[in-house]
């Protein structure tokens, strides 16, 4: 039992120790340098920031400047409360926490979570705070993806629409309409509605 216990302690160190390291799994002798990953050595644009090359082009010259703990982050969903109190729907402060916004890139900055009723001016800064940061203050500079649920009511704060989630309401076609939207399009095109709407209108919440 000792053996095991002291197995899992060492594991566990091993791998603090491994993410603790910046480049920790980034490729070598490629056409980049290891400290400056996000750039090329002959001073041409890297692939992964090209728009107009293919996906798996971008990925494949991504994924080798990549450190473990980075490739980590993208995975683990971070939080917009990590570097802004959105907790009050009423609060419309517009101030963030640095070191909580360091902190929360460092470990969760590839999807950040954002289902808060707040004013629509206070997510935005939010939003844009984070997306600044991890632009321009990050190694390889990857946006975020800022998500929260829209099918049901935007996380249910906004009583104005719910769009059923089974399986069966995804994958139906109202094939009577005239252009034949699916249903999916039609949810995705008022929930974008409502969801402006709802942020303009956190003075209907009272205490």
């Amino acid at each position: 039992m000792r053996s095991r216990s002291f197995a899992a302690l060492f594991t566990l160190v091993a791998c603090g120790h491994v993410l603790a390291q910046d480049t920790f799994g980034v490729a070598t002798g490629l056409h980049f340098s290891v400290d400056a990953r996000g750039e090329n050595i002959d001073g041409s644009r890297p692939i992964y920031k090209n728009t107009d090359a293919s996906i798996e082009d971008r990925v494949n010259d991504l994924l080798p400047r990549m450190s473990v703990a980075e490739k980590v982050a993208q995975v683990i969903q971070g939080d917009l409360n990590g570097w802004m109190n959105l907790n009050d729907p009423l609060d419309n402060t517009l101030a963030f926490n640095q070191t909580g916004l360091e902190e929360m890139m460092r470990l969760k900055g590839g999807s950040i979570w954002g289902g808060y009723l707040v004013p629509y001016e206070k997510f935005v800064y939010a939003v844009n705070v984070g997306q600044k940061y991890l632009m321009e203050n990050t190694t390889l500079g990857i946006p975020a993806l800022i998500q929260s649920e829209g099918s049901s009511s935007l996380h249910a704060y906004v009583p104005m629409t719910n769009i059923q989630r089974v399986q069966p309401g995804r994958s139906s076609w109202l094939h009577e309409q005239r252009h034949h939207l699916s249903l999916s399009d039609r949810a995705r095109s008022l929930i974008r509605h409502r969801a402006r709407q709802g942020g303009r209108q956190h003075h209907r919440y009272r205490r």
